[in-house]
């Protein structure tokens, strides 16, 4: 089996990033099903009381990588919609196919949450 994290080390392009909260701006994403013919992935962040949506083409070379993507997100939406900003070492759980919510502790951790969700992931982000 091919590694999703071996493909091409390049920084994701975000398409597009929301500042708004999920509800009223999830239409502007473009389908799964579409990111996933462009090997991207919709991305699904939940921080403190907030869910935002992004697209990453191509996903995350590893979880490093992810930490600062998602932290950057974070700190640009945190001057808009007065949020606490993460203080820079933030813990990644995701949501599994199970419902279970499963700690990212290494590039293992989000090899596996993306072989078995590849096209979408859910990440609860908190501070650590």
């Amino acid at each position: 089996m091919e590694s999703l994290l071996s493909k091409k080390a390049t920084r994701p392009v975000v398409v597009p990033v929301t500042e708004e909260p999920l509800l009223r701006r999830a239409s502007v994403l473009p389908p799964v099903a579409k990111l996933s013919q462009l090997g991207g992935i919709r991305l699904k962040i939940t921080y403190e009381d907030m869910n935002f949506v992004i697209a990453l083409i191509p996903p995350p070379a590893g979880l490093a990588q992810l930490s600062a993507l998602a932290t950057e997100k974070l700190q640009n939406a945190s001057s808009k919609l007065e949020i606490a900003p993460p203080n820079g070492n933030i813990r990644m759980r995701y949501v599994d196919e199970q419902k279970d919510t499963v700690l990212l502790l290494d590039d293992i951790d989000l090899e596996t949450a993306l072989h078995f969700s590849p096209n979408s992931l859910h990440l609860l982000i908190s501070n650590q």
